[in-house]
């Protein structure tokens, strides 16, 4: 529609890729400003999209949204688009997808819009057969210009991760530092500026490890962390999937994964590399139990096994029970009076703590254990990406057998990492202040539970089962229910 003054009416839209690099948003405005003052052409309704890219994804990940041009293309379809056409800055402005090209060239032919491009001094008719053959060829130079940009940098990615830079968004607890000349990026530093009293991001970071590597849940964590007033970068609550993503990226002990290669960064971690490698181990465990509902309450529950079935037992009316087939019930509180403070006087035992303290984990074969760990999770994610893209059957298939093939890899490598190390929860119950009797004491019911999930099996103290009641109706003394198995010196166990 030209407006009642007869002159032509434009909208326009601005877009900008990224806050550094580009003609800014402001000097698009400004020469599209200059270029309708020299045609007498009158402004209206101004759609502005910042650091907002127009590409296709190429790698899967999900792009954030153009607002703006969503609504301009709604106003455009709706009538309530208010211009006679609309004006660009360049071509690579309003788009570099071929789809979103043909959908606005076929609306603007079918409301009667124009389209000028304010670099190219040209008005354009999307009705005219010349005009819109001209505007796709257009759009294919602008996908075509996006697919290069993506090969460049993909190549540019690969030779940073060479050199070990940092590449991407600064991780929660580290800020970015570029370059003053160039404004490229240099390096990432901790994140030590106070935001919760005197807590900054980067203590946030270092208080995850620590409380992940004592055996608290990520739900305790989580809910620590709310109490706390800990936020993320977008001023939400740390969520327990955030923290779990957060204590699994290798950045924070300064290294870098790239197609499944692991190397040092230019950057210095803000974690030390024992307490990210325990809590890696705690949440990559397969007998980890994330799923649980609830809290925890009964330690000894994921420890005691029914002496018939070697089933699961747990708690109901105060007694122990034989979970799948009820084999076996015996008293709660006298199994544990009797196996909790046995455990306890084990590990406080000088002899088993240096032998316990003897796995340290941080000689170099555990290292290359954990980098091939690394490694094979990273492949794993990346076919299980590849699969999701993919309508091939065939590369379907294959990639389900890669990770089928690396599924079986990590379980191996993470068995062999296991035997060399000491888990972490027995870590923080034999060091620190006082004895192992006021650690547990002080120690959340979680943590207790994965304690006794770790110490009472046959590779430390032995494995614990109840057993039925071999004269129904008459107490039998606990110790002769309790049978302890497999265990690699009864009589120590006994002491």
């Amino acid at each position: 529609m030209v407006c009642h003054t007869g002159r032509m009416r434009l909208n326009e839209y601005r877009r900008l890729s990224k806050k550094t690099g580009g003609t800014s948003i402001q000097r698009q405005g400004d020469q599209n400003r200059r270029e309708r003052e020299k045609l007498e052409f009158d402004l209206g309704k101004i759609y502005t999209d910042a650091s907002r890219s127009a590409s296709r994804s190429y790698d899967g990940t999900e792009k954030r949204r153009r607002e703006d041009f969503e609504s301009m293309m709604l106003d455009m379809r709706s009538d309530t688009f208010d211009a006679d056409g609309l004006q660009i800055w360049e071509s690579s402005r309003f788009s570099r997808q071929e789809e979103e090209w043909l959908t606005m060239i076929n609306t603007m032919a079918a409301k009667g819009l124009k389209l000028y491009v304010t670099t190219q001094h040209r008005l354009y008719d999307p009705a005219d057969g010349s005009d819109r053959s001209a505007l796709i060829d257009q759009a294919n130079k602008s996908a075509y210009e996006s697919w290069m940009i993506h090969l460049r940098t993909k190549e540019t990615a690969a030779e940073e991760a060479l050199k070990g830079r940092p590449h991407g968004r600064a991780p929660y607890g580290m800020r970015p530092i570029y370059d003053s000349d160039t404004g490229r990026l240099d390096t990432w530093l901790a994140d030590e500026e106070p935001r919760y009293g005197s807590t900054s991001r980067a203590k946030v970071i270092r208080e995850l490890f620590r409380l992940l590597k004592s055996g608290r849940s990520l739900k305790s964590v989580e809910r620590e962390f709310w109490n706390k007033g800990y936020l993320n970068k977008s001023g939400g609550k740390l969520s327990r999937m955030q923290l779990r993503d957060m204590a699994l990226k290798v950045v924070y002990i300064g290294k870098r994964l790239h197609d499944g290669v692991m190397r040092n960064g230019t950057w210095d971690g803000i974690v030390e590399e024992e307490d990210f490698w325990a809590v890696q181990r705690i949440l990559r465990d397969p007998t980890r139990w994330n799923n649980r509902t609830g809290r925890a309450v009964h330690p000894l529950t994921a420890a005691l096994k029914c002496g018939i079935c070697n089933g699961k037992t747990n708690v109901s009316a105060d007694l122990y029970k034989c979970k799948d087939f009820g084999h076996a019930s015996i008293p709660k509180k006298l199994v544990d009076a009797l196996v909790i403070p046995r455990m306890l006087r084990w590990l406080s035992r000088p002899d088993i703590i240096e032998q316990l303290r003897a796995k340290s984990g941080n000689d170099p074969e555990v290292a290359k254990i954990r980098a091939k760990i690394a490694q094979a999770r990273t492949e794993r994610e990346e076919n299980q990406t590849a699969s999701k893209k993919t309508t091939s059957t065939t590369a379907i298939v294959m990639l389900a057998e890669a990770v089928e093939r690396l599924e079986k890899q990590i379980i191996e490598l993470e068995s062999v990492e296991r035997k060399l190390t000491l888990p972490p929860q027995l870590v923080g119950l034999l060091d620190g202040e006082g004895s192992v009797a006021e650690r547990w004491a002080e120690s959340e019911v979680s943590v207790r539970r994965e304690i006794c999930n770790i110490v009472l099996t046959p590779a430390y103290m032995g494995q614990p089962t109840i057993m039925p009641n071999p004269t129904p109706g008459v107490g039998a003394p606990i110790e002769d229910r309790l049978v302890w198995r497999e265990t690699l010196d009864d009589a120590e166990v006994n002491k």
